[in-house]
């Protein structure tokens, strides 16, 4: 509930949505990351217990009101049988399970067909939620047995909205992603030098973090790559804690999201930045065909492959889709060379967002379900 991650974030934005809505749910801001906590026996020596903890992150600098909220809502008292929604990766449904109490176990799976290890944890729960359609599919034909329904995650369209401010000149392509193959920076960085050249006033700029110097060192011989003569602008942004305010700003100050990732289970910054009023160029798969079409955005033609990320062993014995570099590269430069289209594209793409995951839309799906299950 207060950490920078997609979770962290969708968890923050459904709690939000709900009040708005006049529902006061109880947060339980229980992390799912392992922790060692240490503690001193009577014999003076020092004990390691692995625990769960909660990741608090004070750089997201969250607003006084958020803040003051979700710290009230920490206490706010609830029937002991009130449904309870876990938002986190299925393998931690487990640890939540209680006899007289609902289990809604609130996750996401990116490519096609979920592991077994996070299908056991699924029909742990009484129903799952999933904020995609491609979802259905995947964890149906992974073998979740228990009702599956699809809960878009809420995107506060009043926070990310277009702004008249401009910081900078060039023609800006934005990409945010955690740094992997899934996410597709191979074909990304491959289009976009097929498509430009130091001739043209245009810049991508990615947002991104790394989970290892591995990743870090593929980062920088991007950013020696393209500082060769001939080559187009691209910044890298390697921010691992991202202020509250701060993302709102980076998308305003864009024209085109783009981030052909080869799988998505929902894709935050995608529709945030739409909100933003950015069309997107996307791959034509996964979540992102809920909510990226020809009139709205750009979707890349792509081709279904074995996935294989030495770095994700999950994923080793499922597929993802992987852009069609020449389509990603056409799909910029008409971004970039269609500018009123690209403008009206991205009006639309801003309306899109508040008519599927405006706040109002999602509280309405989460209060249906949460009465079904005896709120």
């Amino acid at each position: 509930m207060w950490s920078g991650t997609g979770y962290g974030e969708a968890a923050r934005n459904a709690v939000l949505a709900l009040h708005k809505a006049g529902v006061k749910p109880r947060i339980d801001p229980t992390g799912f990351s392992n922790a060692k906590i240490s503690t001193f026996g009577q014999n003076g020596q020092i004990t390691k217990i692995t625990g769960y903890r909660h990741v608090t992150n004070p750089a997201l600098k969250i607003p006084w009101e958020v803040r003051e909220l979700l710290a009230r809502l920490q206490h706010y008292p609830v029937t002991p049988t009130a449904p309870r929604v876990v938002q986190a990766p299925s393998t931690v449904f487990e640890r939540y399970v209680e006899r007289d109490r609902k289990l809604i176990g609130y996750t996401a799976w990116e490519t096609a067909k979920m592991p077994p290890k996070w299908v056991d944890g699924c029909n742990l729960a009484d129903e799952v939620w999933i904020p995609c359609f491609h979802n259905l599919q995947a964890l149906r034909d992974s073998g979740v047995t228990k009702p599956i329904y699809v809960v878009p995650h809420p995107i506060d369209t009043e926070r990310f909205a277009p702004s008249q401010l401009r910081l900078n000149g060039f023609f800006t392509f934005i990409s945010v992603f955690r740094w992997g193959l899934r996410k597709g920076w191979p074909e990304l960085f491959t289009a976009y030098e097929r498509a430009f050249s130091d001739q043209d006033d245009v810049v991508l700029r990615v947002l991104t973090n790394f989970r290892s110097a591995e990743y870090e060192t593929q980062a920088h011989q991007i950013i020696d790559h393209f500082k060769q003569p001939g080559k187009p602008r691209v910044e890298i942004l390697p921010l691992e804690y991202v202020a509250y305010d701060f993302m709102p700003i980076l998308y305003q100050n864009a024209d085109v999201f783009v981030l052909p990732s080869r799988g998505e289970g929902f894709c935050l910054p995608c529709a945030e930045a739409m909100a933003c009023g950015l069309p997107a160029i996307v791959n034509n798969a996964t979540a992102f065909t809920d909510y990226v079409d020809e009139g709205n955005g750009y979707p890349v033609a792509c081709e279904q492959v074995r996935s294989e990320d030495p770095n994700d062993p999950d994923r080793d014995s499922s597929a993802w889709f992987v852009a069609d570099i020449d389509d990603l590269a056409a799909k910029m430069q008409q971004a970039r060379c269609k500018y009123n289209e690209t403008l009206e594209k991205g009006a639309r793409a801003r309306q899109t967002i508040i008519d599927k995951f405006g706040f109002e839309r999602v509280a309405r799906t989460m209060i249906e379900r949460l009465a079904a299950n005896g709120r």
